[in-house]
């Protein structure tokens, strides 16, 4: 029993030290405006620290590492450490509308050096976004969404 207890403590001191030893920039690049989108960044980021086996509590202060002065400025105004808050600011702050993700889902094409699964990933993350800016919770409402689109499309101008 005793054996035991001690086993359990040794193992969670280990994935404690694991954790906090942990580098991020091993894993992911710094984010850079200019080349890259922070919704798309923002959801690797979290793929990789889940993978990693990060603790949430530390998604933000390693987040905070990889990214510009600027937005580290707007994070550090917040007073709560709540990712998902934290991932709305910078999608606010840069200004990632519905209709942005509409345009780079239509306008979106194959890197030479991406694989079609990261081209698959990347549409189906700006489509994602675009849905849930338009709130669209169910079938009926993707449906007119589709269909709507499908309109404007044949509408002369």
């Amino acid at each position: 029993m005793k054996l035991e207890i001690y086993a359990k403590r040794i193992e969670s001191t280990t994935e404690e030290r694991v954790q906090s030893s942990f580098d991020v920039h091993r894993l992911i690049q710094n984010f850079d405006l200019k080349v890259e989108d922070i919704s798309l960044y923002l959801d690797l980021f979290e793929r990789q620290v889940k993978r990693a086996k990060v603790s949430e509590e530390l998604w933000v202060s390693h987040l905070i590492g990889l990214l510009p002065n600027d937005m580290v400025q707007l994070i550090a105004k917040q007073s709560d450490e709540v990712n998902e808050q934290v991932k709305q600011i910078l999608l606010k702050r840069y200004e990632l509308s519905e209709e942005l993700f509409r345009q780079m889902f239509t306008k979106h094409s194959k890197s030479a050096h991406g694989t079609w699964k990261d081209f698959v990933y990347e549409l189906r993350t700006y489509f994602r976004e675009r849905i849930k800016g338009l709130e669209v919770e169910n079938f009926e409402k993707l449906c007119d969404l589709i269909i709507t689109n499908q309109m404007k499309r044949r509408v002369p101008t």
